[in-house]
């Protein structure tokens, strides 16, 4: 089994270039998020999609941020599919696990970076659920989501925080997906 790699180059580029948006809201998406299971918590903040690309391949994301990186409190919330510059339909569809050989440029997966004033740091991703888009245009794709993660990198113990659960909404507003994000 490998970690997708575009899962992990979405939390590699948050680690290595500190932050992936200012989580100002400069580009007029917004989201709101809880996070369920070996821990509870409520979040909201900044949301945009695009097109981001390495080479011939491109990956379409909706990108869901709370917070800066390395401040007391981060949130990242990701999805994408791998392969594909077509925007994800009007519709309910599967959250593939991330970490399976089997992903095509139709399956769409999800991540969730987490870091904490505690010292808490990881990331996790995909194992099951749904990414429900209920409006799409050029400028804004509305939609809600519920997926299940498991750990897959801890910079930081999170021995007590394995299996989650990520439920929310959002409405993103069309931008550019920070460099690097998804290589």
């Amino acid at each position: 089994m490998r970690i997708h790699r575009a899962i992990f180059g979405i939390a590699a580029m948050c680690l290595l270039f500190a932050g992936c948006g200012d989580s100002t809201g400069p580009e007029g998406g917004s989201f709101e998020a809880t996070i369920s299971g070996d821990m509870e918590l409520s979040v909201d903040g900044d949301a945009i999609f695009g097109v981001t690309s390495e080479g011939a391949v491109d990956r379409w994301m909706i990108f869901l941020e709370n917070g800066r990186f390395l401040s007391l409190d981060y949130d990242m919330i990701g999805f994408l599919r791998e392969g594909s510059d077509t925007p994800i339909s009007v519709g309910t569809h599967t959250i593939a696990e991330a970490t399976s050989d089997d992903l095509d440029g139709e399956d769409i997966t999800g991540v969730y970076w987490m870091g904490r004033h505690n010292g808490t740091l990881g990331v996790y991703t995909s194992v099951s659920g749904t990414l429900t888009i209920t409006s799409s245009d050029a400028e804004r794709v509305v939609g809600n989501f519920s997926f299940s993660v498991t750990v897959q990198i801890a910079v930081v113990d999170v021995s007590d925080v394995r299996e989650l659960t990520v439920t929310g909404s959002f409405e993103a507003a069309a931008g550019t997906i920070p460099s690097g994000v998804g290589s």
